[in-house]
């Protein structure tokens, strides 16, 4: 026989005008099991009073007269987490795992990309290729973080239901848009905040620490679901507050446990291990923790129904888009100083049109670098014939045969026309010298022997390979 108080409490929400799917939502989230609650709904003497309709806010009676301590409050948390473990722990997983093979996915096609950027023939198809295959990767890694959040939030919240993780993910799935904007209005309703001077951002984050499992929980979202989760926190406000405190707390004391385990046993593995035990754990029983705060304030003023008016919502759009314009401001005024630098740069002649370097300025220069270079061998022949050598051996420009009196303007010459990419080795036999070239990456190449051709590798020797 189902608890009495139970039977009570589901006729007295019946003639309030709650539905039966609000009165098990209220129930289910105050801690009493499905099957407990169908047994109270069973039809006592064959009859039940059909419900009438519900007022916009008008509210559900309580379930629970008392809020819980923080210690109380975290024992719950444990022990939902404790019996919820290896579901929450396969939802946390399988995001990973998608990730890890999209992560290996992608560099195995970054690598054909960059192959086909560098063949003249695909360079285009290359360029394409990285591109897609970025975007494709962050499309793809946004959906799967959103997907695995809202299949965690699910995998919480059905608890009493006791759902597995293919059950979590398929309801997560048709929750993925409204988790993105409510995480969206979340986020520039607490930049909008920081721009209030930090403390309104303070207390938005308090208000609306419950829009995510109201989400979940009833079907609300967008600013319905930041109201009515403002609506759930007021009057404990102050609680909340010390509520999600210690919570902080709490999980920056066990981050730095793996840095104390390193500190003193210099472990790396153990420090690794620690760190990734961290990173599935902590997050999932935040939001344990979390939903125990939501379930217990809903249990104690029961479900409270917001009236979300244009009115109400005003303040909170204002300062949206007040996080808005600090989200953006750094993008514009950045372009913007760019475009003034640029106009007074030309406007002063330190750049313009005429001093950008096009294809045929870029062979003219080559032309120029290859006869500079022809020349200086008539040069290094006259140091030969005057020392009976190419100088000692040197792999520098600025020593040996390359500084004599003879060559060392027109080596200088040659460096500075080739914006300092000049090479020189000389074993006193023999000699080469190197250049970049302009047009394409390539190297220019002349040796004493009369050599004079195009590499690919910088000059490692005093002849040209």
């Amino acid at each position: 026989m189902p608890n009495q108080e139970l039977h009570a409490y589901i006729d007295q929400q019946l003639k309030l005008g709650l539905s039966k799917d609000q009165i098990t939502t209220a129930l289910m989230s105050g801690g009493w099991h499905l099957d407990q609650i169908n047994q109270a709904f069973a039809p006592q003497n064959g009859t039940q009073t059909a419900p009438p309709q519900t007022a916009p806010g008008q509210d559900v009676s309580p379930v629970l007269s008392s809020l819980p301590s923080v210690g109380a409050l975290f024992g719950q948390a444990f022990s939902l987490y404790k019996e919820r473990f290896w579901v929450l722990l396969g939802v946390t997983l399988f995001p990973l795992l998608i990730i890890m093979g999209l992560v290996a996915l992608a560099i195995s096609g970054g690598f054909l990309a960059f192959f086909l950027m560098f063949s003249s023939k695909f360079a285009a198809g290359g360029i394409g290729l990285l591109i897609g295959l970025f975007g494709a990767f962050f499309i793809f890694m946004a959906v799967t973080q959103a997907w695995g959040q809202t299949a965690l939030l699910c995998a919480i919240a059905g608890s009493p239901e006791k759902i597995g993780v293919i059950q979590s993910y398929r309801r997560g799935w048709h929750k993925i848009h409204s988790f993105w904007w409510i995480t969206l209005i979340g986020a520039l309703v607490a930049l909008g905040g920081l721009l209030l001077l930090v403390v309104p951002a303070i207390i938005f984050g308090v208000w609306f620490s419950l829009a995510l499992f109201i989400l979940v929980g009833e079907n609300l979202g967008g600013f319905n679901a930041l109201l009515q989760s403002k609506e759930y926190v007021k009057g404990h406000w102050g609680r909340v507050f010390v509520w999600l405190l210690c919570l902080i707390v709490v999980s920056l004391l066990i981050l730095i446990i793996p840095f104390i385990v390193f500190t003193l046993t210099k472990n790396a593995i153990a420090y690794l291990a620690l760190q990734a035990l961290c990173g599935l754990t902590l997050p999932s029983f935040a939001l344990v923790y979390t939903f125990c705060i939501y379930r217990n304030l809903r249990g104690h003023k029961g479900q409270v129904i917001a009236v979300s008016s244009a009115g109400k919502k005003a303040p909170f759009i204002f300062v949206a888009l007040l996080g808005l314009v600090l989200l953006v401001a750094p993008f514009f005024f950045g372009l913007y100083t760019s475009i003034l630098l640029n106009t007074q740069a030309r406007q002063s002649g330190i750049f313009n049109d005429n001093s950008i370097p096009t294809a045929a300025d870029d062979l003219a220069a080559d032309v120029r670098l290859k006869n500079m270079l022809y020349a200086i061998r008539a040069s290094a022949e006259l140091y030969y014939n005057k020392s009976n050598s190419y100088g000692p051996t040197t792999d520098s420009c600025d020593t040996g045969m390359f500084a004599s009196p003879e060559i060392a303007t027109d080596v200088q010459n040659i460096n500075h026309a080739a914006h300092g990419t000049l090479w020189c080795s000389s074993n006193g036999k023999q000699y080469a010298m190197q250049v970049l070239l302009n047009s394409k990456y390539v190297h220019w190449c002349i040796d004493s022997s009369g050599a004079a051709k195009e590499e690919d590798k910088r000059l490692s020797s005093s002849k040209c390979e």
